[in-house]
């Protein structure tokens, strides 16, 4: 019984119920005219929200009884699928050498962990090429090290320093050994967003600047 209905009828046999098959075919059948029963804006998201031209053919093709086949409701996540926005028309500077300027964010937890068990990453980007690392870590206060090991390995292959590193100033760039360790290499601590929407959305999309990934054991 659902909802005060009734939709099986069963005989009690040593502790089981035996349902008779005549009704289990009804309620399937019954089940099947409600659900065809279905209103547009339904099937628009059922199948990949299509225009109401397109369901009205499948709706001719495959018999099927769909309501209010003439009325779709403008569609939230069609509208926002659509958006788009324009380019920004100021940039700011870009700096003039390789590793005069570093930006920095850290992202996590993650909702499901890699199979190293990291649940967090780093990223690093020069400011002048685009060039990006990333860091896998298993906590946030694992920015330091990484920073370390990123310092190392771009400033053996340039043969350049780290003039300034700019980060969100979160609880993980703020800690008293990353302060000195800046300080003592003279890099210039910045607070900023990591980089203008449009510059980072060039280097995520990939194709412009390559991106080296440390995978850890």
């Amino acid at each position: 019984m659902v909802d005060d209905e009734h939709h099986l009828l069963g005989t009690l046999m040593n502790g089981l119920y035996i349902l008779q098959q005549s009704n289990l075919i009804m309620t399937a059948q019954h089940k099947r005219k409600v659900d065809d029963h279905e209103n547009t804006q339904i099937w628009h998201a059922r199948v990949g929200h299509i225009s109401k031209d397109r369901i009205r053919r499948l709706a001719d093709s495959k018999n099927l009884e769909i309501d209010d086949l003439d009325h779709l409701p403008t569609c939230e996540f069609c509208l926002k699928g659509k958006m788009t926005k324009k380019p920004f028309v100021g940039q700011s500077a870009i700096a003039n050498n390789l590793l005069d300027l570093v930006h920095t964010d850290v992202c996590g937890p993650l909702s499901t962990p890699t199979k190293g068990g990291f649940s967090y990453f780093i990223t690093f980007t020069d400011d002048r090429s685009r060039y990006g690392y990333i860091y896998l870590m298993w906590y946030k206060s694992g920015a330091f090290g990484r920073f370390k090991e990123y310092r190392l390995e771009v400033e053996n292959q340039t043969s350049r320093k780290i003039e300034a590193l700019r980060s969100n100033r979160c609880a993980e760039y703020l800690s008293g050994e990353f302060i000195d360790y800046l300080k003592k290499n003279e890099i210039l601590s910045l607070s900023g967003l990591l980089l203008e929407h449009h510059r980072s959305t060039e280097w995520l999309k990939g194709g412009i600047e390559p991106c080296w990934t440390w995978f850890g054991p």
